[in-house]
């Protein structure tokens, strides 16, 4: 079972991570550049992670204007229409 020592939700992070000598890292392959990030050896996962995980991220304590939650909906939908489910956003007005 791995051991997870440390965790970053930004790529660059966790290649500064790696590059430090704290172990490896898996990120996105859009996160890696040939150019900048040569120096770090790469493995294709896909076999174990098919899929790019994206997500919309906003302050639950903060009203959501009217725009934002504008854009959420249109996410939604983009989604929906390639035949992904995408869970109902708390807090999204609806109408």
């Amino acid at each position: 079972k791995p051991r997870v020592v440390l965790s970053a939700a930004d790529t660059d992070v966790i290649k500064t991570y790696v590059r430090e000598g704290f172990g490896i890292g898996i990120i996105a392959s859009l996160a890696y550049s040939a150019t900048s990030d040569s120096d770090l050896q790469i493995r294709d996962l896909s076999r174990l992670f098919p899929w790019e995980v994206t997500r919309i991220a906003y302050n639950r304590d903060k009203y959501l204007r009217r725009y934002e939650q504008r854009f959420i909906e249109l996410m939604q939908h983009m989604v929906a229409d390639d035949g992904v489910f995408l869970p109902e956003v708390p807090g999204l007005r609806r109408g």
